[in-house]
């Protein structure tokens, strides 16, 4: 089966199962690209938080005091932009194995509570993720179990099939590939 073919079959098993679903594969496969062709395919916006940059209060947001008796949630923008909006969206984790533990922990009550503080997810959002093995990865990095096994795990590899597609439908101004 086709790597973008996989991607789109798993994403609709996700979103039928309300499970989320966590591409794994070797850098370079695509994961990312099909991910958001499947969101313009399906009538989704992608919100994207990216596993490298991100930290706890990117995730969960902050209080803030306001002069009142008690602290105010300071949302995140891409959170109340997925409430608010009636399209539906892909809440799109990438580079999830890259994610710092304290970040993982964040992400685990968004993850499997599917909310934040006393906001909910809207039922249409779909969690989407995607990483890289660990063998690709400097520094140590990897998931904490609890967050690991909240997911539908993908493996994706390159088979001989994705290239031969590849080479038969990509045109290259008659050059010999």
């Amino acid at each position: 089966m086709l790597i973008k073919n996989k991607i789109y079959v798993s994403i609709n098993v996700s979103r039928d199962s309300g499970v989320p679903v966590l591409f794994l594969s070797n850098p370079g496969l695509s994961k990312t690209t099909c991910i958001y062709e499947y969101a313009k395919d399906h009538g989704y916006k992608v919100t994207e938080l990216r596993g490298s940059t991100s930290t706890s209060e990117d995730i969960t947001g902050y209080y803030v005091n306001e002069g009142k008796e008690t602290l105010t949630i300071k949302y995140p923008d891409w959170f109340i932009k997925i409430i608010e909006d009636d399209q539906p969206h892909i809440l799109f984790l990438d580079e999830i194995t890259t994610v710092v533990k304290n970040t993982q922990a964040a992400l685990l009550k968004l993850v499997f509570d599917r909310q934040m503080h006393d906001k909910k997810l809207p039922d249409s959002t779909l969690i989407i993720s995607a990483g890289n093995y660990n063998g690709n990865l400097q520094g140590g990095f990897g998931m904490l179990s609890p967050m690991l096994n909240r997911f539908c795990l993908v493996n994706l590899e390159l088979l001989p099939s994705d290239l031969s597609s590849f080479i038969l439908t990509e045109q290259y101004d008659g050059a010999r590939f």
